[in-house]
């Protein structure tokens, strides 16, 4: 969500952040681990005699960069193409002069990727370009398999490509560093889409005469009346207060209320695991006391947050939701909308438990989920970094390169055949911000009274939905899709429009950052996913038995027992190490 508003020369990606590809290059010995051999076009683009470089400088004859991606059912191609015959394989040859060669595809993330890049490394035989996630990255790292990508990145990257790096006070640099080495090119992540908000059907609380929740008595005092004073008007009594679920989805931003944190916090110059400390009490004690009351759902702790949690939204049975800012864009919101034209939904900040003017500070990381791992036997590290680039120039809604002038669509990211074009960009790269500049440029098209026809092709889109809206509301055929995309970008009060702006403006007002910025050692790896599991389960028994107490004092020995202490151990290791660099 921290983000800026900068007058870039260059530009950004909109891209879903694994978008793997892969390579295979010769051979060299361990020597060549960290300086990776130079031939005569390794310095395309370079200017004799200084160190200036062209980021999107083209080699003079092709290059072939090698690859591995993930490419599941769902991904699919237009006729008579393929992994290495597509649009983007076309451009980094037609502007780069490129060949990408996808060695191999996985047929999914997690076990089926993993195991092949196992192989890989068992083998030494590596893809140039390995677009992971951190635990694969770092597996790849340690293996003694990763280039030290650090002045590939300084020597090559973009301007627009740095300032992303540099988002967040460089967080998603910070988390590729491991041993002392760079060990991919981050992805970084950005803050906004990650906020969470209060969403509340604003027809129920017309219907009821009630006002918007400003306090978190505001809150238990609508969800009651949304339980009780029959908001749907079908004589039955069907609806209940706050939307929860299995996973403790819709309570989870509770705690931030009452000033419990997420993550690694700093506590007398160490970190500690947030999770353990007593300010998560009074948040479990309250949400025990909706619990008895019957302001949550008796039977949340069985809703599946993709199944009956989704349906209950979608028929109208629940009125109160803690969720992100594009709750009506998910499934479950269009089908409300869908469902019943006559449904609405409105958002306020979720306020902390003692000052209903203050916003609950949320949980942000900004540490890079993926990265672009570079086979320290890659002999041209810096044309992916030029992959990178030129991918962010495309995804620029404005300024696009010259030779993009006569598009007519976003052909980069949905194909002709109606395809996701953008899995096939290879690198992982996600733009910082594409869709909030889109929004401004198309709220003050509508402002102003225009047709969209000189907007950039990215925001045509947007604007033949918000203007659909605007003007046909519910009579336009795919009107719960337009009412959706009103509801996130209109200038007025659309939820992730304003949130980012929340975010650019004032963004320790609004979040707090995870203490902890490196990429998860080996016990977060081993014992991480437990831990989290079960931390979630000891709150829902606390909420639904009571004891507070006793239920978090055996949630806190439950972690020190397994696995947290030596976690804690390495986090302050890193913490240490990180302070001196």
């Amino acid at each position: 969500m921290g983000k800026k508003w900068i007058a870039w020369s260059l530009a950004l990606v909109l891209l879903l952040s694994f978008t793997l590809v892969g390579c295979m290059p010769e051979g060299a010995d361990e020597s060549d681990k960290q300086q990776p051999e130079q031939s005569e076009t390794a310095d395309a683009g370079t200017t004799e005699g200084d160190t200036q470089v062209d980021p999107f400088g083209k080699y003079p004859e092709p290059i072939e960069i090698t690859a591995c991606r993930v490419k599941t059912s769902w991904m699919g191609f237009d006729e008579g193409k393929d992994e290495n015959n597509n649009w983007w394989s076309e451009t980094y040859l037609d502007q780069l002069n490129i060949k990408l060669n996808v060695v191999w595809t996985a047929p999914n993330w997690g076990e089926p990727l993993e195991t092949k890049i196992t192989t890989c490394i068992a083998t030494d035989d590596l893809p140039d370009l390995m677009p992971v996630y951190g635990s694969l990255a770092q597996r790849i790292s340690m293996a003694g398999k990763a280039m030290d990508v650090k002045d590939v990145v300084d020597k090559w990257a973009s301007p627009l490509v740095k300032e992303y790096l540099n988002y967040a006070d460089g967080r998603a640099l910070t988390s590729a560093m491991y041993d002392g080495k760079m060990i991919g090119i981050p992805n970084p992540g950005a803050l906004d889409g990650t906020y969470n908000v209060v969403w509340y059907r604003s027809d129920w609380l017309k219907k009821l005469n009630l006002q918007p929740p400003k306090s978190l008595e505001d809150i238990e005092n609508i969800a009651r009346a949304f339980r009780d004073n029959d908001p749907d008007g079908n004589g039955k009594k069907d609806t209940y207060g706050i939307a929860a679920d299995k996973n403790f989805g819709g309570l989870k931003f509770v705690k931030g209320m009452f000033g419990a944190r997420d993550g690694w916090i700093e506590k007398d110059g160490k970190l500690e695991y947030g999770l353990i400390q007593p300010e998560i009490k009074p948040a479990l004690a309250r949400m025990h006391e909706w619990y008895k009351e019957g302001i949550l759902a008796r039977d949340f702790a069985t809703k599946d947050p993709n199944n009956e949690l989704q349906a209950d939204i979608a028929a109208g049975k629940v009125g109160l939701m803690l969720d992100g800012t594009h709750l009506p864009n998910g499934g479950a919101g269009r089908a409300l909308k869908k469902n019943n034209p006559d449904a609405d939904v409105e958002w306020s900040l979720i306020p902390t438990a003692n000052d209903p003017n203050q916003p609950a500070k949320q949980y942000a990381t900004s540490r890079a989920n993926d990265f672009n791992v570079i086979s320290y036997k890659c002999k041209h590290p810096e044309a992916i970094m030029k992959m990178i680039n030129l991918k962010t120039a495309i995804f620029e809604p404005e300024n696009k390169p010259d030779f993009l002038k006569d598009v007519t669509s976003a052909v980069w990211d949905t194909s002709p055949g109606g395809n996701m074009e953008f899995w096939n960009a290879v690198v992982s790269f996600d733009n910082i911000g594409k869709n909030y500049k889109v929004a401004e440029m198309v709220n003050k098209e509508i402002a102003e009274g225009g047709d969209g026809s000189d907007l950039p092709v990215d925001a045509k889109t947007m604007f033949e939905q918000m203007n659909s809206w605007i003007k046909e509301g519910t009579k336009s055929p795919n009107f719960d899709v337009n009412w959706a995309m009103y509801k996130l970008f209109n200038a007025e009060n659309g939820s992730d429009l304003i949130t980012h702006k929340m975010a650019t403006a004032e963004p320790d007002k609004y979040w707090y950052y995870d203490a902890f910025g490196g990429l998860d050692t080996p016990a977060m790896a081993k014992y991480g996913s437990d831990i989290a599991t079960k931390s979630q389960e000891y709150f829902i028994k606390a909420v639904m038995e009571g004891n507070v107490d006793e239920n978090f004092d055996a949630w806190v020995k439950y972690f020190h027992n397994n696995g947290g202490d030596l976690m804690t151990q390495e986090a302050n290791e890193w913490y240490q190490k990180s302070k001196n660099q």
